[in-house]
């Protein structure tokens, strides 16, 4: 089960930037992973893990409960990043928020990479990501 903020927040016709309703939403989604997580499920969290502390506590709390965790992260030089986001700007498309150049470039200095040390403290992933030849796009290997 994935649980990505920005698609719940779009089908229920919330406004993606309302803080305090995404901050009750990424809490509900919290409770309901470990529910999934108990009966043996697969989870993806789709949020709140710009910084390191905020991947280290549900990472923590899973491996007190015995789950097994990945963090896969998908590195997309920034130039690409506006490329993207400037084409969804002009779809428009249901469930995304309008992104300018400047706040892109903030949301870029707010993430904290993982470092070595970090990385080291997940499991391996059980699938990776590559880019598929001719289209660039992201698939499983």
């Amino acid at each position: 089960m994935t649980f990505s903020p920005d698609q719940w927040t779009a089908d229920l016709g919330v406004d993606v930037f309302d803080e305090t309703f995404r901050y009750r939403l990424e809490h509900r989604f919290i409770g309901l992973a470990w529910e999934l997580l108990a009966l043996g499920c697969t989870v993806v969290l789709e949020f709140g893990l710009w910084g390191r502390d905020e991947r280290d506590l549900p990472r923590d709390e899973a491996r007190s409960r015995g789950v097994s965790v990945e963090l896969h992260l998908l590195e997309v030089p920034f130039e690409d990043q506006w490329s993207r986001v400037e084409a969804r700007n002009v779809r428009g498309e249901h469930g995304t928020a309008q992104i300018s150049r400047g706040e892109l470039e903030r949301y870029a200095t707010l993430f904290q990479r993982p470092d070595v040390a970090e990385l080291a403290a997940y499991d391996p992933p059980r699938m990776t990501l590559a880019r598929r030849p001719g289209d660039g796009r992201i698939g499983v290997e």
